[in-house]
């Protein structure tokens, strides 16, 4: 394979989560050409790195959102085919990327325009795959193949398309990249492989998914399963507001159909209410700031406020 692939890892404050990304960049059987770092720590993080790479200190802290739209533009004008994206809790298996630019490969022969590739992700603490993302009118499902086949199409065995995929372990087709609107800086967090991905499948290209190999990444604090396909994190007040803000802006802008346009208004609130049960029955502490923190999100979101708000 000849293609030119770029890792880029958002990191902030966790040292050893991000060596142990950095150390499964660098024993890949197909090792990115360079690695990318944007640094949003406070300090700057002393890395301890054996590949080729490039760190970029960003003490204001640009977020997920900003160091993604930064390391695509830095990608396409370096002439990069792929960029590998990353959060710092994030470790693929030795033969992902070999893996996924096999897939593309295939693809491309069959005249398929492919605008993201991802592993299968499985969540580090409870060892369970992630839903991916099916677009729904006016809102997104979050569903696993092997529970609802009749909604996925399969390219070919362990090889199949969705809507929405995470944003780390995501291999980007730059030339794609090239065509649609960069990653939103202002969603700062959360949300934005949500919004990234529908751009893509607006301007026709495909997000896929392989089972031929996993990335193990860390959610969040794992509490408990309300079922089998329910776990229960918990989070910061800050990541609260940032979920219920930009999933609420997302989903009631999927539609301007009046009546979808309702429902999706409908399905937020009722999101809304399930935030709150879950914060008032399983949170540890801080639940008022909590709920406060998710309706202030969820308003925000209404209204369109974006952009680094919340800075508790």
């Amino acid at each position: 394979m000849n293609f030119n692939v770029v890792a880029y890892i958002t990191a902030y404050q966790d040292l050893p989560s991000i060596q142990k990304c950095i150390k499964s960049l660098k024993f890949q059987s197909f090792i990115p050409k360079n690695l990318l770092i944007i640094d949003n720590s406070q300090k700057a993080l002393s890395l301890d790195i054996q590949i080729p790479h490039i760190i970029q200190y960003c003490p204001e802290n640009i977020g997920v959102a900003g160091g993604l739209k930064l390391a695509t533009e830095w990608a396409i004008e370096n002439n990069y085919d792929f960029l590998w994206t990353f959060d710092q809790d994030s470790q693929p298996d030795p033969n992902t990327l070999k893996i996924l630019l096999s897939e593309y490969e295939y693809l491309n022969q069959k005249n398929i325009p492919v605008g993201i590739i991802s592993p299968t992700i499985i969540d580090y603490q409870t060892q369970k795959k992630l839903p991916n993302g099916l677009l729904k009118k006016y809102k997104l499902e979050w569903i696993l193949p092997e529970i609802s086949p009749p909604f996925f199409h399969y390219y070919r065995e362990k090889l199949y398309q969705c809507d929405v995929v995470i944003t780390s372990g995501s291999l980007i087709n730059l030339q794609a990249a090239k065509n649609i609107a960069l990653p939103n800086p202002d969603l700062f967090i959360d949300g934005v492989d949500w919004e990234y991905c529908l751009n893509m499948r607006k301007h026709g290209y495909h997000i896929c998914v392989s089972e031929k190999t996993t990335m193990q990444h860390n959610f969040g604090t794992y509490l408990t399963h309300l079922n089998k396909s329910h776990p229960i994190y918990i989070y910061s007040p800050l990541r609260y507001y940032y979920i219920n803000r930009n999933h609420t802006y997302i989903e009631t802008r999927l539609s301007n159909n009046p009546y979808y346009k309702t429902l999706s208004y409908l399905h937020r609130i009722k999101s809304l209410i399930k935030k709150i049960g879950k914060i008032i029955i399983y949170e540890p502490g801080q639940k008022l700031i909590k709920i406060w923190a998710s309706c202030l999100g969820f308003y925000h979101g209404l209204i369109g406020k974006l952009g680094k708000t919340w800075l508790l």
